[in-house]
């Protein structure tokens, strides 16, 4: 089992604490009598969220990174493991009480076009968690204004529907309607990842501003290391279903301690063309999250394992200064 007893929430305020997180997905049994199988898509993972931060969440596709995102905000049901947000579990609540909590809770999806209906003007769009909440009523029309303005659009795209706009354009209209209950937490899931490096730069740049203006924390999950550098404050790296390294981002990309952290660092471009430092390859793919391997589930493809990675699991713990990591090299 993994340590919870992850990032002390006592050194600052903590927004979000997260304990023993697991989401295990059964997918029937193994021949008639067998076991019932399952995909151990996140698996006793915990962490905190500092108030008005970002904590960017990093892994290769399939890790588990989009599946903790959901199951933090109770879109998808934990099979193990607590939430407290703003001091309240999550899980301990009904349905109702969700439903007032998520107000403070939104999401910004990766694919923008695929989150926006298609039949409403963008107008409907924004408005309709400002109806379902009662939130600004009878003033919907000039939040919706407000709303578009903040994220560089202009009244006049509230008539427009989605596919009219661009790619970039459709992404801040995502934006608006995640800040149109002015929450306290927003996950960001691939935000920019669909979208061309210099649209890139103009997004991240509106949630750095929209942050600054209202207090928002940000869980910022992303495979782009560049982009975690730039934004995030502390970083959280995932293999597998699990928290492999957890730091402050000048800890992690400075003095990288897990092997798998190592290697994602290192096939990062350099920004300086006599920067060095060799790539470090992972051979083999990633075992299958059906049947993970026993021990350290990263010892099937680390450059560094040794016999005990193979028997027992290690434990996420402080190796100084706040930065964590699951590794029997610091044994």
């Amino acid at each position: 089992m993994m340590d919870t007893a992850v990032a002390p929430a006592t050194t600052k305020d903590a927004i979000l604490v997260a304990s023993g997180l697991t989401k295990h997905f059964p997918i029937g049994r193994a021949g008639f009598r067998g076991p019932m199988r399952v995909v151990r898509a996140v698996d006793d993972v915990s962490f905190s969220v500092w108030r008005g931060s970002t904590l960017g969440l990093v892994g290769e596709s399939g890790c588990g990174k989009s599946t903790l995102a959901r199951v933090l905000l109770r879109l998808t049901e934990a099979t193990a493991g607590s939430v407290i947000f703003n001091g309240e579990n999550l899980f301990d609540l009904s349905r109702d009480e969700m439903r007032q909590r998520r107000r403070d809770m939104q999401m910004i999806f990766q694919d923008p076009l695929s989150s926006l209906n298609p039949r409403m003007t963008v107008g409907e769009i924004l408005k309709e968690p400002l109806l379902i909440h009662g939130v600004a009523r009878g003033e919907e029309k000039q939040r919706v204004a407000d709303l578009l303005e903040e994220v560089g659009l202009g009244p006049h795209h509230s008539n427009r529907l989605p596919h009219e706009f661009s790619g970039g354009q459709r992404q801040r209209i995502g934006i608006a309607r995640a800040l149109a209950l002015r929450p306290s937490l927003v996950v960001c899931d691939e935000a920019v990842s669909a979208l061309d490096v210099s649209i890139q730069s103009q997004i991240l740049n509106l949630l750095r501003d929209v942050q600054r203006e209202y207090g928002l924390t940000y869980l910022f999950i992303s495979h782009n290391l560049s982009v975690v550098k730039a934004v995030c404050d502390t970083v959280g790296v995932m293999y597998l279903g699990r928290m492999v390294e957890f730091a402050d981002k000048r800890s992690l990309f400075s003095t990288p301690n897990h092997p798998y952290t190592q290697a994602l660092l290192s096939a990062v471009p350099k920004s300086h063309p006599r920067a060095t430092g060799a790539r470090i390859a992972l051979h083999g793919d990633v075992p299958n999250p059906i049947n993970p391997p026993t021990g350290c589930r990263f010892h099937t493809r680390c450059p560094a394992a040794m016999p005990i990675c193979q028997k027992m699991d290690p434990v996420l713990k402080d190796i100084g200064a706040g930065h964590l990591s699951a590794c029997h090299l610091n044994d």
